[in-house]
């Protein structure tokens, strides 16, 4: 009998772990499953959002769609991107039922915490709150939050190439609404809308009736035209940049009062350097063509669509000179310097001059999407080395051995490039 009981009573508790077992991997699958439809509806989310990022003219465009696109999904209740000022950080696009909420909140970032937006703005990095009803009596935003249902919450920094184009936060109404997952998601979307906003401001600043001509001084000791300058014990001047495919940048740089053998030797004795050449040379006086690897200031320049005129090195440091649109943002294109150099300032801005036709720069914007990438790499680099001077400076085949193509397709990029110039000018168009 009572081997009878001890084996039922095995049986009884052999099924109830069983059931049990089956219950726990039951939930765990409802659980994998509500995870992976999320991850699908997210995917959908930022398919749209690359969608639009492609389509989009205008930052205001960016920021809003990403806004309405998040908003509109089940996962997330509101949405809202800001971007940085003195010393608060401004509402710019949001989505969502509950916009009164960033009217509730302090977003100064003139203080330690504060809502998840401004802790991100403050650190540049990623910001999660898994539980918005934690420490309810120590931040007033948690308040304000949870009484819109708000129970989770993360914040990115929109951040391309050490630039921040803004923050981007998003509340959940349940608690964990971020998983690792998600929060890799988010970190890639950042970058992606990062680099949309990049392009379009630079596009914004290329573009335009008029002109502007900005002078900056800067501190940048470990930069190649620094470490230049310091090698051949004179003063440096880049007089022009083109930005290479491979993320190599070709300069152009003048040096005088230095013998023009010295100069190449201590060039290509830099490691950052691939290739270097004097284009014209005068006694003491040259015109190099050197091409620079990693960071460089012409760069930045190109980056935030500028059109660099010149980078000078003195004992204080460079001096840059750098056109860009009217439209620009002044403060904000001083301000993104600041992020990647030190002591930026604005020595002087010189408003360009208009005139009924088109202006240089819109022609400029034209003719560069008409051309290819390799076309206008091919015509800026015969420009800047003296291929159109009288005499020449350079020749066809020095262009190619210095682009590393043939003679032939170089002078075939010219004559596109020089045809299609000629029909901006004179088309009827």
């Amino acid at each position: 009998m009572v081997d009878l009981l001890a084996a039922s009573a095995e049986a009884a508790l052999a099924r109830v772990d069983r059931e049990t077992t089956l219950r726990e991997r039951e939930a765990e699958r409802r659980e994998q499953n509500r995870e992976l439809r999320r991850l699908k509806q997210v995917n959908a989310i930022i398919r749209r959002i690359d969608q639009v990022l492609v389509e989009a003219e205008t930052t205001e465009e960016i920021e809003q769609a990403v806004c309405d696109q998040l908003a509109e999904s089940q996962w997330f209740s509101f949405a809202w991107l800001g971007r940085q000022d003195a010393t608060e950080l401004v509402p710019r696009a949001w989505a969502g039922d509950t916009a009164s909420y960033l009217d509730a909140i302090s977003l100064s970032l003139e203080r330690e915490g504060g809502p998840p937006a401004v802790q991100t703005a403050q650190s540049e990095a990623m910001t999660i709150i898994p539980s918005v009803a934690d420490n309810l009596r120590g931040d007033h935003w948690r308040t304000e939050a949870l009484s819109r249902e708000f129970q989770s919450a993360l914040s990115i920094p929109l951040e391309y190439d050490d630039f921040v184009y803004g923050v981007l936060t998003v509340y959940a109404q349940q608690e964990d609404g971020f998983d690792e997952m998600l929060q890799e998601v988010f970190a890639e979307l950042g970058e992606t809308i990062a680099n949309a906003i990049r392009e379009v401001e630079s596009r914004q600043r290329r573009a335009g009736d008029g002109t502007v001509e900005l002078e900056l001084s800067l501190s940048a000791p470990q930069s190649f035209l620094t470490h230049l300058a310091d090698q051949v014990g004179v003063p440096v001047v880049c007089e022009g940049a083109v930005q290479r495919s491979d993320g190599a940048i070709r300069l152009f740089v003048a040096i005088s009062d230095c013998d023009p053998v010295v100069v190449e030797e201590q060039m290509v004795s830099m490691a950052r350097v691939d290739t270097a050449r004097a284009i014209s040379a005068d006694q003491l006086d040259g015109l190099y063509e050197v091409v620079v690897t990693g960071q460089t200031v012409a760069e930045t320049i190109l980056e935030q669509g500028g059109r660099l005129k010149s980078i000078r090195t003195s004992t204080g440091g460079l001096t840059v000179t750098v056109v860009v649109s009217s439209e620009t943002d002044v403060r904000q294109f001083v301000e993104q310097f600041g992020e990647r150099y030190t002591n930026v300032t604005l020595i002087a801005r010189r408003d360009g001059a208009q005139s009924d036709g088109q202006q240089d720069g819109t022609v400029r914007s034209a003719l560069e999407e008409q051309l290819t990438d390799r076309q206008f790499e091919v015509l800026q680099t015969a420009y800047l080395s003296g291929f159109f001077d009288w005499p020449r400076e350079t020749t066809g085949q020095e262009i190619a051995a210095s682009l590393d193509v043939s003679q032939p397709t170089v002078n075939r990029h010219l004559r596109v490039s020089e045809r299609k110039l000629l029909e901006l000018v004179f088309g009827d168009s």
